[in-house]
């Protein structure tokens, strides 16, 4: 039993995830040393923990995206802070596009002189604001942290070819690093004028919430924003003098640090954080027991430090706890709140032995722990952590496929799989703004109105369930008199409670990541 040791009480997560997801989500990167309130309420304190993940997610992609050659550069923060209707422009049809556009794009005008400067990629790592009713920790706060990439290309296939790869580009950092699987789709976006603009889509699944949540998005602004700045270069391909004026086409990309709320949404549980081992700052916890004399403590640091040595050597991120005053137990305690993937009890019995037995925090019960001879750990451990990461993977995917996804093919088992089951569908869909407006307000009959207000068409994914032939594949709508074009995914959009009021001293900008 654990025990308050010089007056602190062990840390320890007070509420279950599945009986109130808010509370415990924010106990759980309070406690597990992520964030801290600030005296701005929506605001959150980034601690070393958070911001050192954070750092990893930079440093991969900036290893995977090397190839494209970004060029890093920085606008002033300060013209966010307008009014979106003050914007020089808004993409007609859309959701409004973000204000960044504005900012930026009058610049481009100046920087591309010719065809000779395209693709130009240009890469910010930044800081944006948002209103946010209902706030949270890392998923939806007042200011977050942001990667933003404003690319410009020559013709239509090149900025085409890019939207794909930077979708499998974002969704392989949740699999690979965050070990979240994502669907990739886009948006319903078939109603618009513009069949250039698109918005491509990574799509999270938060199981305790049956709720999903956009993880990263592509804009696809074709030549419209281009024409608004006239962002133009000569035809590289025209014979005649001179040769015509071409519009660049365009695209925006971006991931926010909400990928590390997702994260811990996902795999978290009732004790506290779970970390897959890569994006963990420390990947081995070394407790060290007390020696009961001096010459045993001197041979127990000695054992310590070459194996944080061999640990070390062979790339794994170690820890060595060695407080005095607290029990093993609380410290342990203390690391599995704090989600580190594997920890060891180092003492004089073990280094006497040459064994320890490794724990696992993603599992805490008998079948997490096994024992390995010290010699053998830096090849051992390694294995671990590999295990621990794609098993995490496997379980969210597998959790999502087999509990939650639904495929329906009439109106009866999708409104049921919806509204009661509150289960995620795919269903054939004409793609209309009217028929997909129609199917989200069917909360408002009495069913599930909280669900309903919540209830969106997430995306059409990329990888469809079936073929839809058109004109012979109803959409699931009864009362529509369109053929299903393709199959498009229905879910309650995340959105969490415990409103609060929000600050009224100063504006912040109105636009979100989703």
């Amino acid at each position: 039993m654990l025990k308050s040791i010089l007056g602190i009480s062990p840390p320890r997560v007070e509420v279950n995830k599945e009986d109130d997801f808010d509370t415990w989500y924010e106990q759980v990167v309070v406690k597990g040393e992520m964030i801290d309130h600030c005296c701005l309420p929506g605001y959150f304190i980034l601690k070393p923990v958070a911001y050192g993940m954070w750092e990893k997610v930079r440093s991969w992609l900036a290893d995977h995206l090397q190839p494209l050659e970004l060029q890093s550069f920085s606008v002033p923060i300060l013209p966010y802070l307008g009014d979106r209707a003050q914007a020089p422009y808004a993409v007609s049809g859309s959701s409004s596009f973000p204000n960044a556009e504005s900012v930026i794009y009058p610049y481009c005008r100046k920087w591309i002189k010719s065809h000779r400067d395209l693709p130009l990629r240009m890469n910010q790592w930044c800081i944006r604001f948002q209103h946010e009713q209902n706030p949270q920790p890392l998923l939806r706060s007042c200011e977050y942290l942001l990667q933003e990439v404003h690319s410009a290309h020559i013709t239509k296939d090149s900025a085409r070819q890019e939207a794909a790869q930077i979708l499998e580009l974002y969704s392989l950092l949740y699999r690979d690093l965050l070990a979240i699987p994502v669907v990739k789709g886009y948006k319903n976006a078939a109603y618009l004028q513009d069949t250039d603009i698109s918005t491509g889509v990574v799509i999270a699944y938060i199981p305790a919430t049956n709720q999903c949540i956009e993880g990263a998005k592509c804009h696809e602004f074709g030549q419209t924003l281009s024409k608004a700045y006239e962002i133009t270069v000569r035809d590289p391909s025209a014979t005649a003098e001179p040769a015509a004026l071409l519009h660049v086409w365009q695209n925006c990309w971006r991931i926010s640090i909400r990928a590390l709320g997702v994260m811990v949404a996902t795999h978290s549980d009732n004790h506290g954080l779970v970390l897959p081992p890569r994006i963990a700052e420390t990947q081995v916890a070394i407790v060290a027991a007390q020696a009961s004399s001096t010459d045993e403590q001197l041979i127990l640091d000695t054992e310590t430090d070459r194996l944080v040595s061999r640990l070390s050597s062979a790339g794994i991120r170690v820890k060595v706890d060695d407080l005095e005053g607290y029990s093993l137990g609380w410290r342990f305690n203390e690391w599995i709140v704090s989600g580190t993937p594997l920890f060891i009890v180092l003492g004089p019995n073990e280094v006497t032995n040459q064994v320890v037995t490794i724990g696992r925090r993603d599992l805490l019960h008998a079948e997490g722990k096994v024992e390995a001879a010290i010699p053998e750990l830096h090849t051992i451990i390694p294995t671990t952590l590999a295990n621990i990461q794609e098993e995490l993977y496997r379980n969210a995917l597998a959790k999502f496929q087999a509990d939650q996804t639904r495929i329906a093919d009439n109106w009866d088992d999708f409104i049921k799989s919806l509204y009661r089951d509150k289960l995620v569908c795919l269903a054939p869909h004409c793609r209309q703004r009217s028929c997909e407006l129609y199917i989200e307000g069917m909360g408002s009959d009495g069913t599930d109105q909280a669900l309903g207000s919540h209830i969106k068409c997430l995306c059409v994914p990329l990888e469809q369930p079936g073929a839809t032939e058109e004109c012979a594949t109803p959409c699931i709508n009864p009362t529509c008199k369109y053929s299903a074009l393709k199959w498009a995914m229905f879910g309650c959009k995340y959105s969490p409670g415990n409103p609060i009021i929000p600050l009224r001293c100063f504006s912040l900008p109105s636009y979100r990541m989703s």
